[in-house]
Order: structure tokens, then C-alpha cells, then sequence
């Protein structure tokens, strides 16, 4: 997405799983001049408040579950 909106756009992109926020943050910023990418640790949901982000395997191939992600 962050290619197609170019170097004059902005891609905001979330990720609530630790796990998963470090690698795309990491590759948020290799390169800086095709495209601009700001990723926040958080999820997006309709409704403000506490929630529970559920991943799909105990193992964090995926995340897993993660008592610290509300």
C-alpha cells in the first residue's frame, strides 16, 4: 500500500501483536524514499475501551495469546 501512495503519501498502519508490530516496524523504514510508513503498536476497533486480541496458535507462530495484549 505504502508503494502505491508514493513518496508524497502516508500509510498509518497497526499492529496490536508485539511480535508482529517489531517486524513491521522494522520494515516500516527501509525505504524511506519510495514510501512513508508510521506504524503504531495498537489496534483499530469501532469502539474505544479494553478489548482481547485472540491469535491463532499457542505456539506465537502467529502471536499466540498474550495476556498483555488488551
Amino acid at each position: 500500500m505504502a508503494f502505491a501512495c508514493g513518496p508524497n503519501g502516508m500509510v498509518f498502519a497497526f499492529e496490536p501483536n508485539p511480535f508482529v508490530f517489531f517486524v513491521l516496524a522494522r520494515n516500516a523504514v527501509l525505504n524511506p524514499v519510495k514510501c512513508n510508513i508510521i506504524a503504531y503498536s495498537y489496534a483499530v476497533t469501532a469502539k474505544d475501551g479494553p478489548m482481547v486480541v485472540k491469535y491463532g496458535g499457542p505456539d506465537y507462530q502467529n502471536g499466540g495469546e498474550n495476556a498483555a495484549i488488551l
